[in-house]
């Protein structure tokens, strides 16, 4: 009797023992994983700007891409991605910057970047990583931007574009915060209070200069709808953003990732963005690719 129990626990113990092993083989190995967990968020948005004859507006927002070589982002990866935009049915793409690790390679993202179309356009700004600091008469952008526009991107560097056809109807992108020359009060000054608009920069630092200072061409703060941004990776590793360098000058917790709202209440969303920085791991920060419904007011419609 005694013997039994004592083999009994000598089972408990060695199953303990296993499941130790298992878990911690899990734990060194689940930061490596989680970069190919592409999650996709999706969130709905009403807006009185939104012209009444626009039933809803299907927006797809991604981010830092950081495309490069194995085990970072292959272009294997890129051509699942597009694929993930087809089925999520876009009326309007916009790209959040940083689409590889230097200017140089986001060149050669959209140069191989497989052709889709969105039925307002497609659009994008630059990151840090598209930016060179020594490209000083913007050769490098200036390529980039033929690269962009020969896969029918729209590259939004300090610009305002009409899309759907419609007056009051923008999307607006400002330069990098790091590397460009962002002219927020240019972008601002072209646009009015009661247009609809969506503007797009890759740097959350941005956002407390658009509380602070940023006029609509009626002399209204409030001049933006939407407000997309990525770089921070949403720290990609729990309290490392300074020790691993990824997103180190945007410092307060709610510029780090997720839906925001300043003093305008105007919601902007800092995506995790889809790639990595520094290492090719995550940690509790999934990739995201989002998916925002636009509606005027509350109605039923296709998600």
């Amino acid at each position: 009797m005694y013997k039994g129990k004592h083999v009994r626990r000598r089972r408990w113990v060695t199953l303990l023992r296993w499941l130790g092993i298992i878990a911690a083989v899990v734990l060194v190995l689940w930061p490596w994983v989680e970069p190919y967990t592409l999650e996709v968020d999706q969130h709905e948005l009403i807006s009185n700007d939104l012209p009444e004859e626009i039933r809803q507006l299907r927006v797809v927002y991604l981010s830092d891409i950081h495309q490069g070589g194995f085990p970072w982002f292959t272009q294997s990866r890129t051509n699942d991605l597009v694929a993930q935009i087809k089925r999520l049915k876009p009326d309007l793409v916009v790209f959040g910057g940083d689409y590889a690790n230097d200017p140089e390679g986001a060149i050669r993202f959209f140069e191989n970047l497989p052709k889709f179309s969105a039925t307002y356009g497609i659009y994008a700004v630059v990151g840090e990583h598209d930016r060179a600091e020594e490209d000083a008469n913007d050769e490098l952008l200036e390529t980039l931007r033929k690269a962009m526009k020969a896969k029918n991107v729209t590259l939004l560097d300090n610009a305002v574009e009409r899309f759907m056809g419609l007056q009051n109807v923008y999307i607006a992108g400002l330069d990098d915060y790091t590397n460009g020359h962002p002219a927020l009060n240019t972008i601002s000054g072209q646009v009015s209070s009661s247009d609809f608009v969506i503007l797009a920069c890759h740097n959350p630092a941005m956002i407390d200069d658009l509380s602070r200072s940023a006029l609509s061409s009626d002399g209204k703060s409030n001049w933006f709808d939407l407000g997309l941004f990525g770089h921070t990776h949403g720290g990609q590793l729990p309290g490392s953003m300074n020790l691993l360098g990824i997103g180190s000058d945007v410092e307060q917790a709610r510029h780090r990732e997720g839906w925001i709202e300043e003093s305008r209440s105007t919601p902007m969303l800092i995506s995790r963005g889809i790639g990595t920085s520094v290492l090719p791991i995550r940690i509790l920060c999934s990739p995201q690719i989002h998916l925002i419904v636009i509606r005027r007011s509350q109605q039923p419609g296709r998600t």
